[in-house]
Protein backbone atom coordinates (compact mmCIF):
# COMPACT_ATOMS: atom_id res chain seq x y z
CA UNK A 1 0.00 0.00 0.00
CA UNK A 2 1.57 3.26 -1.20
CA UNK A 3 2.30 6.45 1.28
CA UNK A 4 -0.87 8.58 1.38
CA UNK A 5 -0.58 12.02 -0.41
CA UNK A 6 -0.29 15.25 1.21
CA UNK A 7 -2.98 17.01 -0.29
CA UNK A 8 -2.40 21.14 -0.92
CA UNK A 9 -4.27 23.48 -2.26
CA UNK A 10 -3.49 26.77 -3.18
CA UNK A 11 -5.52 29.32 -3.68
CA UNK A 12 -4.63 31.75 -6.80
CA UNK A 13 -5.84 35.13 -5.31
CA UNK A 14 -2.54 34.95 -3.13
CA UNK A 15 -0.66 36.11 -6.92
CA UNK A 16 -3.33 38.22 -8.60
CA UNK A 17 -1.83 38.96 -12.43
CA UNK A 18 0.32 36.08 -12.98
CA UNK A 19 -0.49 34.09 -15.69
CA UNK A 20 -2.30 30.62 -14.05
CA UNK A 21 0.37 28.13 -15.81
CA UNK A 22 3.21 29.74 -13.97
CA UNK A 23 1.31 29.65 -10.75
CA UNK A 24 0.63 26.41 -11.10
CA UNK A 25 4.58 25.76 -12.07
CA UNK A 26 6.22 27.49 -9.19
CA UNK A 27 3.43 26.40 -6.83
CA UNK A 28 4.26 22.37 -7.72
CA UNK A 29 8.01 23.62 -7.22
CA UNK A 30 7.79 25.18 -3.75
CA UNK A 31 5.52 22.57 -2.49
CA UNK A 32 7.45 19.92 -3.68
CA UNK A 33 10.78 21.34 -1.84
CA UNK A 34 9.33 22.11 1.41
CA UNK A 35 7.88 18.29 1.47
CA UNK A 36 10.71 16.77 0.13
CA UNK A 37 12.64 18.09 3.12
CA UNK A 38 9.87 17.53 5.26
CA UNK A 39 10.40 13.52 4.29
CA UNK A 40 7.12 13.29 2.63
CA UNK A 41 7.39 13.78 -0.90
CA UNK A 42 4.31 12.39 -2.23
CA UNK A 43 1.98 15.50 -2.77
CA UNK A 44 -1.42 15.87 -4.69
CA UNK A 45 -0.99 19.90 -5.41
CA UNK A 46 -4.31 21.68 -6.36
CA UNK A 47 -4.94 25.07 -7.65
CA UNK A 48 -8.11 26.92 -7.27
CA UNK A 49 -9.27 30.14 -7.81
CA UNK A 50 -12.01 31.46 -5.50
CA UNK A 51 -14.70 34.18 -6.68
CA UNK A 52 -17.07 33.89 -4.11
CA UNK A 53 -17.38 33.58 -0.68
CA UNK A 54 -18.94 30.61 -1.45
CA UNK A 55 -16.00 29.13 -3.20
CA UNK A 56 -13.92 29.70 0.09
CA UNK A 57 -16.12 27.86 2.00
CA UNK A 58 -15.51 24.90 0.05
CA UNK A 59 -12.20 24.25 1.73
CA UNK A 60 -13.87 23.54 4.69
CA UNK A 61 -16.25 21.19 3.36
CA UNK A 62 -13.24 19.80 1.77
CA UNK A 63 -11.00 19.67 4.76
CA UNK A 64 -13.63 17.87 6.50
CA UNK A 65 -13.63 14.81 4.02
CA UNK A 66 -10.12 14.49 3.95
CA UNK A 67 -9.97 16.04 0.28
CA UNK A 68 -7.34 18.66 1.48
CA UNK A 69 -4.86 18.90 4.21
CA UNK A 70 -3.03 21.96 3.75
CA UNK A 71 -4.08 25.40 1.84
CA UNK A 72 -2.48 28.25 0.98
CA UNK A 73 -4.93 31.58 1.39
CA UNK A 74 -4.70 35.55 2.45
CA UNK A 75 -4.80 35.69 5.93
CA UNK A 76 -8.12 37.39 5.78
CA UNK A 77 -9.73 34.63 4.17
CA UNK A 78 -8.12 32.26 6.98
CA UNK A 79 -9.90 34.47 9.22
CA UNK A 80 -13.24 34.02 7.45
CA UNK A 81 -13.17 29.99 7.31
CA UNK A 82 -12.33 30.07 11.20
CA UNK A 83 -15.40 31.97 12.11
CA UNK A 84 -17.35 30.12 10.19
CA UNK A 85 -16.44 26.77 10.68
CA UNK A 86 -14.58 27.05 14.41
CA UNK A 87 -15.35 23.16 15.02
CA UNK A 88 -12.98 22.48 11.97
CA UNK A 89 -10.60 23.87 14.27
CA UNK A 90 -8.43 25.04 11.41
CA UNK A 91 -5.02 26.23 12.41
CA UNK A 92 -2.09 28.30 10.36
CA UNK A 93 1.24 26.19 9.75
CA UNK A 94 3.32 29.37 9.41
CA UNK A 95 2.49 32.75 7.23
CA UNK A 96 4.84 34.33 4.65
CA UNK A 97 7.21 37.11 5.07
CA UNK A 98 8.87 39.91 3.72
CA UNK A 99 10.94 42.53 4.57
CA UNK A 100 9.71 45.53 2.60
CA UNK A 101 6.46 46.19 5.45
CA UNK A 102 3.44 44.44 5.77
CA UNK A 103 1.00 43.96 2.97
CA UNK A 104 -1.38 46.38 1.94
CA UNK A 105 -4.81 46.91 0.19
CA UNK A 106 -4.75 49.71 -1.48
CA UNK A 107 -6.70 52.44 -3.68
CA UNK A 108 -4.33 53.76 -6.31
CA UNK A 109 -4.48 56.98 -8.13
CA UNK A 110 -2.06 58.80 -10.56
CA UNK A 111 0.61 61.15 -9.45
CA UNK A 112 -1.25 64.11 -10.05
CA UNK A 113 -4.71 63.26 -10.06
CA UNK A 114 -6.56 65.78 -8.17
CA UNK A 115 -8.53 62.71 -5.69
CA UNK A 116 -6.65 63.04 -2.27
CA UNK A 117 -9.14 61.06 -0.63
CA UNK A 118 -11.43 57.81 -1.60
CA UNK A 119 -14.35 59.99 -1.32
CA UNK A 120 -12.87 61.90 -4.30
CA UNK A 121 -13.59 59.51 -6.29
CA UNK A 122 -17.00 58.87 -6.11
CA UNK A 123 -18.61 58.61 -10.03
CA UNK A 124 -15.27 58.11 -11.34
CA UNK A 125 -13.78 55.56 -13.11
CA UNK A 126 -12.55 52.01 -11.07
CA UNK A 127 -10.27 50.11 -13.28
CA UNK A 128 -11.42 46.43 -12.92
CA UNK A 129 -9.04 43.12 -13.60
CA UNK A 130 -10.32 38.82 -13.43
CA UNK A 131 -10.60 37.39 -10.06
CA UNK A 132 -9.94 40.50 -8.47
CA UNK A 133 -8.94 38.76 -4.48
CA UNK A 134 -11.65 38.51 -2.32
CA UNK A 135 -9.88 40.73 0.72
CA UNK A 136 -9.35 43.62 -2.22
CA UNK A 137 -13.36 43.66 -2.83
CA UNK A 138 -14.65 43.30 1.22
CA UNK A 139 -12.36 46.35 1.43
CA UNK A 140 -13.96 48.36 -1.50
CA UNK A 141 -17.58 46.94 -0.52
CA UNK A 142 -16.47 48.96 3.21
CA UNK A 143 -14.97 51.26 1.73
CA UNK A 144 -18.44 52.52 -0.44
CA UNK A 145 -20.80 51.42 1.80
CA UNK A 146 -24.35 52.00 1.72
CA UNK A 147 -23.90 51.77 -1.85
CA UNK A 148 -22.12 48.61 -4.17
CA UNK A 149 -18.84 49.38 -5.28
CA UNK A 150 -20.93 49.20 -8.96
CA UNK A 151 -23.00 52.09 -7.86
CA UNK A 152 -20.10 54.22 -6.44
CA UNK A 153 -18.17 54.73 -9.23
CA UNK A 154 -19.63 55.36 -12.89
CA UNK A 155 -19.60 53.03 -15.35
CA UNK A 156 -16.18 53.00 -16.74
CA UNK A 157 -13.76 50.99 -19.41
CA UNK A 158 -14.58 47.10 -20.04
CA UNK A 159 -13.21 45.04 -17.10
CA UNK A 160 -9.17 44.74 -18.47
CA UNK A 161 -7.68 41.57 -18.80
CA UNK A 162 -4.93 41.96 -16.19
CA UNK A 163 -3.92 43.60 -13.42
CA UNK A 164 -1.26 45.53 -15.72
CA UNK A 165 -3.62 45.85 -18.10
CA UNK A 166 -5.72 47.67 -15.24
CA UNK A 167 -2.95 49.76 -13.70
CA UNK A 168 -1.78 51.25 -17.10
CA UNK A 169 -4.98 52.54 -17.51
CA UNK A 170 -5.00 54.92 -14.54
CA UNK A 171 -1.60 55.85 -16.08
CA UNK A 172 -2.66 57.20 -19.18
CA UNK A 173 -6.20 58.38 -17.50
CA UNK A 174 -8.72 55.98 -19.40
CA UNK A 175 -9.78 54.97 -15.21
CA UNK A 176 -9.20 56.78 -12.43
CA UNK A 177 -7.83 54.53 -9.83
CA UNK A 178 -7.45 50.79 -9.47
CA UNK A 179 -7.57 48.44 -6.51
CA UNK A 180 -4.21 46.25 -6.27
CA UNK A 181 -2.39 45.23 -2.88
CA UNK A 182 1.44 46.47 -2.42
CA UNK A 183 2.96 42.90 -3.56
CA UNK A 184 1.15 42.70 -6.80
CA UNK A 185 1.48 46.53 -7.45
CA UNK A 186 5.83 45.70 -7.03
CA UNK A 187 5.42 43.34 -9.70
CA UNK A 188 4.63 45.91 -12.38
CA UNK A 189 5.94 49.18 -11.10
CA UNK A 190 9.26 49.13 -12.49
CA UNK A 191 7.28 49.50 -15.82
CA UNK A 192 5.72 52.85 -15.37
CA UNK A 193 6.80 56.60 -16.43
CA UNK A 194 4.57 57.94 -13.81
CA UNK A 195 4.44 55.87 -10.70
CA UNK A 196 0.75 55.33 -8.69
CA UNK A 197 -0.14 56.84 -5.34
CA UNK A 198 -2.48 55.49 -2.73
CA UNK A 199 -5.43 57.36 -1.48
CA UNK A 200 -6.78 54.93 0.57
CA UNK A 201 -5.35 51.76 2.20
CA UNK A 202 -5.50 49.71 5.11
CA UNK A 203 -3.02 46.43 5.97
CA UNK A 204 -4.03 42.89 6.23
CA UNK A 205 -2.96 39.82 7.16
CA UNK A 206 -0.45 38.18 5.32
CA UNK A 207 -1.02 34.85 3.10
CA UNK A 208 -1.08 31.56 5.71
CA UNK A 209 -0.70 28.36 5.06
CA UNK A 210 -3.04 26.47 6.93
CA UNK A 211 -4.16 23.12 8.04
CA UNK A 212 -6.20 20.70 10.76
CA UNK A 213 -3.69 19.38 12.40
CA UNK A 214 -5.22 16.03 12.98
CA UNK A 215 -5.86 15.65 9.30
CA UNK A 216 -1.95 15.95 8.53
CA UNK A 217 -0.72 13.66 11.73
CA UNK A 218 -2.89 11.23 10.45
CA UNK A 219 -0.81 11.04 7.47
CA UNK A 220 1.90 10.75 9.46
CA UNK A 221 2.99 10.98 13.11
CA UNK A 222 4.88 14.09 12.95
CA UNK A 223 4.67 15.42 9.80
CA UNK A 224 3.04 19.01 10.86
CA UNK A 225 5.94 19.76 12.87
CA UNK A 226 8.37 18.68 9.94
CA UNK A 227 6.49 20.45 7.76
CA UNK A 228 6.61 23.27 9.90
CA UNK A 229 10.62 23.04 9.93
CA UNK A 230 11.08 22.37 6.42
CA UNK A 231 9.37 25.81 5.45
CA UNK A 232 11.06 27.99 8.46
CA UNK A 233 14.54 26.71 6.98
CA UNK A 234 13.09 27.35 3.20
CA UNK A 235 14.21 30.99 3.49
CA UNK A 236 17.32 30.15 5.26
CA UNK A 237 19.02 28.11 2.16
CA UNK A 238 19.89 29.56 -1.32
CA UNK A 239 18.61 26.73 -3.01
CA UNK A 240 15.07 27.37 -0.88
CA UNK A 241 15.15 31.16 -1.32
CA UNK A 242 15.51 30.50 -5.01
CA UNK A 243 11.75 28.93 -5.28
CA UNK A 244 10.48 32.09 -2.71
CA UNK A 245 11.75 34.57 -5.14
CA UNK A 246 8.64 34.37 -7.63
CA UNK A 247 6.25 34.76 -4.73
CA UNK A 248 7.67 38.11 -3.64
CA UNK A 249 8.30 36.51 0.19
CA UNK A 250 11.84 36.26 2.00
CA UNK A 251 10.34 33.29 4.00
CA UNK A 252 8.40 31.62 6.12
CA UNK A 253 8.02 32.12 10.30
CA UNK A 254 5.33 30.71 13.06
CA UNK A 255 2.66 32.76 13.42
CA UNK A 256 3.33 35.57 15.39
CA UNK A 257 0.89 36.95 18.13
CA UNK A 258 0.65 40.15 16.04
CA UNK A 259 -0.15 38.23 12.75
CA UNK A 260 -3.22 36.74 14.88
CA UNK A 261 -4.64 39.79 16.30
CA UNK A 262 -4.59 41.08 13.06
CA UNK A 263 -6.86 38.31 11.76
CA UNK A 264 -8.83 38.94 14.70
CA UNK A 265 -9.70 42.50 14.33
CA UNK A 266 -9.62 42.66 10.19
CA UNK A 267 -12.43 39.53 10.43
CA UNK A 268 -14.43 41.78 12.42
CA UNK A 269 -14.38 44.81 10.75
CA UNK A 270 -14.23 43.32 6.81
CA UNK A 271 -16.54 40.42 7.57
CA UNK A 272 -17.24 37.92 4.56
CA UNK A 273 -21.04 39.14 4.21
CA UNK A 274 -19.29 42.18 2.46
CA UNK A 275 -18.63 39.88 -0.39
CA UNK A 276 -21.05 36.65 0.02
CA UNK A 277 -22.05 36.34 -3.47
CA UNK A 278 -19.92 38.72 -5.63
CA UNK A 279 -17.78 38.08 -8.41
CA UNK A 280 -15.22 40.39 -9.73
CA UNK A 281 -17.22 41.10 -12.80
CA UNK A 282 -20.09 42.64 -10.35
CA UNK A 283 -17.61 45.35 -8.81
CA UNK A 284 -19.33 48.15 -10.90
Amino acid sequence: MGQEPLKVRFYTGVLPGVRADDVDTHVRLLASYVATRAGHPHLEVQTRTAETAQQLSQFAEDARRGAVHVGVMWGLEYGWLSKQFPRLQLEPLVVASRGEGPWEIQVMVRQDSEAQTFGDLKGGRLAVYPFTPLPDRAYLAKLTKPLAPREYFTKGPPEYASVRDALFSVQESDADCVLVDTVTYSRFVALYDRRLRPVASTEFPAPVVLGKRELVEGIESGLWADLQRSFLETGMRGDGRSHLRFFKVDGFALPPRRFRELVERQTDEYPISLIEGVSSERLR
